[in-house]
């Protein structure tokens, strides 16, 4: 997914060359059991989408 992220133009990951906070604190979650389950990769991409507005 990070992969998917570095490389997605509408998503800003990285501040120089660092994690944003923004993902670093949605990968704490997930290590913590925070994570939003989803049924399919294509219910994941249409949430990951509209969060973008795209």
């Amino acid at each position: 997914m990070l992969e998917f992220l570095k490389t997605t133009r509408y998503s800003k990951v990285l501040d120089d060359k660092m994690l944003n906070k923004d993902t670093s604190n949605a990968m704490e979650e997930v290590e913590a059991g925070q994570a939003k389950p989803y049924a399919s990769v294509k219910e994941l991409m249409l949430s990951l989408k509209k969060l973008a507005g795209v």
